[in-house]
């Protein structure tokens, strides 16, 4: 793994994802007015997908966008507003790769949890910007990634 001395990357992926990806995806989930192709901008095609619902290469726009409405229609249906970040780890690998690991709490408008996601995502940088290139998820009721993910 590569040093990021001076936290540049690092910085860069988190702003990007945390600053923007975040609140695009939310946008999106809590609002039908939203153009999901929007998650375009964040989601490579082709991405791959593994969680309790698929284990999958995600091939063309469509699959891409399918899984995002695949997570956010039982989201809107039960009154999904906003996602908390409970806990995150970023990690650099190179300056055009990295990885972000995050507790997602997704809430409707009181705060009261609809689910709580553990999610480890690729990021790498493409001529188009930072994209996610894959992902994992589990449901988790942990609050802390060091006691979900199994390490060696």
């Amino acid at each position: 793994m590569q040093t990021d001395a001076e936290g540049g990357v690092i910085r860069e992926i988190n702003q990007w994802f945390f600053e923007h990806y975040l609140p695009t995806w939310q946008s999106i989930g809590n609002s039908e007015s939203r153009n999901p192709k929007e998650i375009l901008d964040y989601w490579n095609v082709p991405m791959h997908a593994a969680s309790i619902h698929v284990n999958a290469w995600l091939l063309t726009e469509k699959a891409v966008l399918g899984r995002l409405g695949d997570d956010h229609e039982p989201l809107r249906s039960a009154g999904y507003a906003h996602t908390n970040v409970v806990d995150r780890r970023t990690v650099v690998y190179n300056d055009n790769a990295g990885s972000v690991d995050v507790i997602w709490s997704r809430c409707r408008h009181d705060n009261t949890e609809i689910e709580r996601i553990a999610a480890h995502f690729e990021i790498d940088r493409t001529g188009n910007g930072w994209r996610i290139i894959g992902f994992a998820s589990a449901p988790t009721a942990k609050s802390s990634l060091q006691a979900i993910w199994r390490e060696s």
